[in-house]
């Protein structure tokens, strides 16, 4: 069995959930070609996963305004997501558009 593999299989055996979801992404990162954005992708429920073009979005909704350069807000961005949000980001996005009666 891959080393990878064999250190994901031992996190969700953990009892501690958030300590299972930092080491989770932890061991994403150390995987070629995984960067931060698909580490977030791949376990949403571990951090805030922001690119340039969600980086408009998420700053219109956080601070009122388009940022200047979208590369330069992703950190911006996530910081906040992860300040309002914490671990469970998707999760916190899937039940407020869930309630949302809003139309978009």
């Amino acid at each position: 069995m891959p080393e990878n593999l064999q250190k994901v299989i031992f996190l969700h055996r953990s009892r501690s959930w958030r300590w299972i979801l930092t080491k989770l992404k932890k061991v994403l990162l150390e995987l070629p070609g995984i960067g931060d954005y698909s580490a977030d992708i791949i376990n949403p429920h571990g951090g805030f996963p922001i690119d340039v073009w969600s980086a408009e979005v998420f700053a219109k909704l956080f601070f009122d305004k388009k940022p200047d350069n979208n590369r330069e807000a992703v950190d911006k961005v996530k910081n906040e997501g992860l300040k309002r949000w914490g671990g469970v980001v998707m999760d916190g996005i899937l039940l407020h558009c869930a309630g949302s009666t809003q139309s978009i």
